[in-house]
């Protein structure tokens, strides 16, 4: 007895393109993986925001002490009573006169 065996030519003809289970699941599949990298995403840009809102106070402290050791260094402000310069110069000479 002879067994006969499938045309290849013909079993490719009639398979063509994808049935409707393989694509689903591959659309699951991409959503998932999707879905996933966004939330990753959304968690890296909020971290982000807060290193650089971190930064900026940071490079905005290191200005304010820049700038209050120059004035105290150029007599802008009296360091220890945080009053002008004028108004120690005046307390000093209203002292003097008493």
């Amino acid at each position: 007895m002879r067994v006969r065996r499938p045309n290849i030519a013909r079993v490719c003809k009639e398979e063509r393109g994808y049935t409707l289970p393989e694509i689903l699941t591959a659309m699951s599949i991409i959503s998932i993986i999707l879905a996933i990298g966004i939330i990753v995403l959304l968690a890296l840009l909020e971290r982000w925001r807060v290193e650089a809102a971190a930064d900026q106070f940071a490079a905005d402290l290191r200005l304010a002490h820049t700038r209050a050791t120059e004035q105290r260094l150029t007599g802008g402000w009296c360091s220890c009573t945080m009053v002008p310069p004028s108004v120690v110069a005046l307390r000093q000479i209203t002292a003097w006169s008493n």
